[in-house]
């Protein structure tokens, strides 16, 4: 499945290509319009799978729609399952782990549009994705995709494709789970989000809620019994999470702005007061503590010194 696999990094993103008997035959084809990479791919049943890892690198900046065009088309994402049949659609994200894909021959439309060019949050993608796209402007959008891999669009996709993809995404029903739902289930994968997520700037409440598929009242009132306010705990792991770069010698020369940035602490200046006004020292008192200089490391320091 390589070739396949490299054909799927190359038209779209890098996934891991899962199929029941290991092979995978189809044909991918593909146009580029304002900076909109729209491929029409048809294949035997298999499933395309972005992991964890994957999620952080080649592609993250980007946003996909996926239309089905033959049988149906699974997609997983946040936790949730959504079926497309032929002419419904679904956004995600790629900066996200997902899955894609068929137990049946399928076909799909796949446009890969840039996170710069539409004016959403993450959050609201977050409350949408994996679910079936509605509203009015779902017709014109699908139209305008399908029309550009049929060949039958000018080079410009404009202004108005993009407005329009915004608001099909503000008009969709944000997702909800059932009322079968167990509160204690709804902590447990709400702390696993936070886990996952320390890095992302836009990590608060209304993004865990969106991803829970409950309302912010909602989640504050089951969190904060358990594990105080979630901002303060969303705070306090992120710290910890700093504290933990600090006190290990493999990150020693990591600079303490790239800690900060690595545990979600946008400005680094608050991260060392915040830092200190719970542990007590400044990150950089915290490191040397953790990770004394050594007297050989002190004395070829002085050398260097001596010759400079």
């Amino acid at each position: 499945m390589t070739k396949w696999e490299n054909a799927v990094a190359n038209f779209l993103v890098p996934l891991e290509i899962q199929s029941s008997d290991m092979t995978v035959t189809g044909r991918m084809t593909r146009v580029s319009v304002d900076n909109v990479s729209i491929c029409h791919l048809s294949a035997s049943a298999h499933f395309g799978v972005r992991s964890e890892e994957l999620a952080a690198g080649c592609g993250s900046e980007n946003y996909k729609i996926a239309i089905g065009t033959k049988g149906v088309v699974a997609l997983q994402q946040f936790g949730r399952k959504v079926v497309l049949r032929p002419g419904e659609c679904a956004i995600y994200d790629t900066a996200e782990p997902y899955s894609v894909g068929s137990d049946v021959p399928f076909g799909v439309v796949v446009a890969l549009i840039p996170k710069s060019s539409l004016r959403v949050r993450p959050t609201e993608i977050a409350r949408v994705a994996a679910q079936v796209l509605s509203g009015q402007d779902r017709d014109g959008m699908r139209r305008t995709l399908l029309r550009c891999v049929g060949g039958g669009q000018s080079s410009i996709l404009g202004e108005e494709f993009f407005s329009s993809v915004t608001s099909l995404v503000r008009e969709t029903p944000a997702f909800r789970l059932g009322d079968h739902v167990i509160d204690a289930d709804l902590l447990r994968r709400s702390r696993e989000i936070i886990e996952g997520a320390l890095q992302l700037e836009g990590l608060g409440p209304d993004y865990v809620a969106a991803l829970l598929g409950v309302s912010r009242r909602y989640l504050y009132n089951i969190f904060t019994p358990e594990y105080g306010p979630i901002a303060t705990y969303i705070r306090a792991k992120r710290l910890e999470r700093a504290r933990t770069f600090l006190a290990s010698a493999k990150e020693k020369d990591t600079p303490i702005v790239e800690v900060a940035f690595e545990s979600g602490f946008s400005d680094p200046a608050h991260f060392s007061r915040l830092f200190k006004g719970v542990f007590g020292l400044t990150p950089s008192e915290f490191r040397t503590l953790c990770n004394p200089v050594s007297q050989g490391e002190s004395a070829r320091g002085r050398v260097i010194g001596d010759r400079d």
